[in-house]
């Protein structure tokens, strides 16, 4: 079940800013990407998971979220 975009939005100008030093320990991990419509790069923390050959990440807000749409 996806979490609140309420808390959603607290963590991107709270916890995010806490987790980016915890990224390179496991489960979590950090991806740069650059904005769709701003162009600004940005680095964000996630869950990762090895599972055999590949890394599944946690969609913690959903499949609907800025961040997966093209």
């Amino acid at each position: 079940m996806p979490i609140p975009i309420s808390l959603g939005k607290f963590n991107k100008r709270v916890t995010n800013r806490l987790m980016i030093g915890r990224a390179d320990q496991p489960p979590f991990a950090a991806i740069r990407h650059r904005g769709r419509t701003s162009g600004r790069e940005y680095r964000i923390s996630l869950n990762a998971f090895p599972r055999r050959n590949e890394v599944v990440f946690a969609l913690t807000y959903g499949s609907g979220t800025d961040g997966l749409r093209k």
